[in-house]
């Protein structure tokens, strides 16, 4: 129904604050506007009842009673989807960067954030050696939705909005039960995306690994690679050129021999002075190569049999519950050095892919692909990750002509991103101003 996660503050990018967020709904956000004999929401339902036979106190319930109460399951949803914003909405930045205190947010929302949630929410995570009070920021991006959540949960009753969340947890571990449960969320995929076959169950695995070991898998990636320092240095410079030949373009127009004349001075200096603050990640950043980072990093301090399929989930489980404990833990950090920072990576080295990030002003190539939501993900310098340094994109034993072409094409267009209808939002030290 809503999440939780700690991130940078879109206006003082060296502040850490709370921020609140809504979650995606399986049927997506028309559901509230589709009738119940819509195929897709037949085959949502009878995912739902097959699923329900994983918790326990639902299996003895007969036939007639599990469509009762699948329905009502799905009348929540519905209403859920009701208040909630649009996709549409939900990329608009000035509709999702909202910034109050937590009083004021209490206040507005005529609920005890503070006591019932926020607050339990950290001591369920163990995490004593933070503080956080009625004047602690919150980021909350659908505005809306907080609103109306309160009072259209409190006409939930307590047992439903119980099987509800239940059903929820079912939903997100049955890709890795059984072909009897995953057969049922298949043909649901299949009526409402056109999906025409289950993926293999090693992509299933590999995706899994790659979500909640991204550093350790980059890593595996670079050593399996021997990335040579000469590649690595030869794509940093063709970021470099690249970054000053934008530079040139916004100084003396596109044709170098007459002046800019589609931007006026002031636009062009705060253009210029954005670009000469953008930072630059290419391949993989130094402390990948540090074991002990790593495992810092992923909490590695337990023993689990992987050959036990009885440990299976609830290791996925306490790896989750250790990256969120972790990213709670940055509340109120200040700090800004985003050298060592994994946050100063928007992306992994093993997903072929680069970005732009306005709040970090930096440009990557990356090799994984980042899961973040907007507002983490806009807090992350832009990237050229490892994996993309390999053909068809660069090959440093072809004419540099060549790989201007390729991979210099998809430097220019992150470039372009600093300056676009987002990114002008943000300025040299990726502080949002509407």
């Amino acid at each position: 129904m809503f999440r939780i996660v700690v991130v940078a503050n879109p206006r003082n990018t060296s502040q850490q604050i709370l921020a609140i967020d809504t979650v995606p709904f399986p049927l997506g956000d028309i559901v509230n506007v589709r009738s119940r004999d819509w195929p897709t929401m037949v085959a949502y339902r009878h995912f739902l009842r097959n699923i329900s036979q994983l918790i326990p106190y639902l299996r003895h319930e007969n036939d007639s009673q599990i469509v009762r109460l699948i329905d009502d399951m799905i009348d929540i949803e519905i209403r859920l989807a009701a208040i909630k914003m649009t996709d549409l909405d939900h990329q608009n930045l000035s509709k999702i960067i909202n910034i109050m205190s937590v009083a004021d947010f209490e206040r507005e929302m005529n609920f005890p954030w503070l006591d019932r949630i926020f607050r339990p929410t950290f001591r369920m995570f163990n995490i004593s050696n933070v503080n956080i009070s009625a004047d602690n920021l919150l980021l909350i991006t659908d505005v809306g939705y907080f609103r109306n959540f309160t009072p259209l949960i409190e006409t939930i009753p307590g047992d439903k909005l119980r099987t509800f969340l239940d059903l929820q947890v079912a939903r997100m571990v049955t890709p890795f039960l059984g072909e009897q449960y995953r057969s049922h969320m298949f043909e649901f995929l299949k009526s409402k995306s056109g999906v025409q076959q289950t993926p293999d169950r090693w992509r299933t695995c590999y995706s899994q690994i790659e979500k909640i070991l991204p550093w350790a898998l980059s890593r595996l990636y670079v050593d399996a690679k021997h990335l040579d320092e000469g590649d690595r240095k030869q794509a940093a410079n063709l970021v470099d050129s690249i970054h000053e030949t934008f530079i040139q373009m916004i100084i003396n127009g596109a044709d170098r021999q007459s002046s800019t004349t589609w931007i006026d001075d002031n636009v062009r200096q705060l253009s210029l002075q954005k670009l000469s603050h953008i930072r630059k990640n290419v391949a993989f950043p130094e402390w990948l190569l540090d074991d002990h980072r790593l495992d810092e990093m992923h909490h590695l301090d337990h023993h689990y049999d992987y050959r036990s399929l009885h440990d299976y989930i609830p290791t996925m489980v306490r790896f989750e519950w250790n990256q969120m404990q972790a990213n709670l833990q940055q509340l109120n950090n200040d700090s800004n050095d985003l050298d060592n920072d994994i946050d100063s990576w928007a992306m992994e080295p093993a997903k072929i892919n680069a970005a732009y990030s306005p709040n970090e002003n930096t440009i990557s190539k990356f090799q994984f692909a980042s899961i973040q939501i907007i507002f983490v993900s806009i807090c992350s310098p832009p990237a050229i990750p490892a994996a993309i340094l390999t053909s068809p994109y660069f090959d440093s034993g072809l004419p540099l002509n060549m790989n201007y072409g390729a991979i210099g094409s998809v430097i220019g267009h992150e470039l372009t991103h600093s300056l676009d209808d987002d990114g002008l939002h943000f300025d040299h030290e990726g502080n949002y101003h509407l």
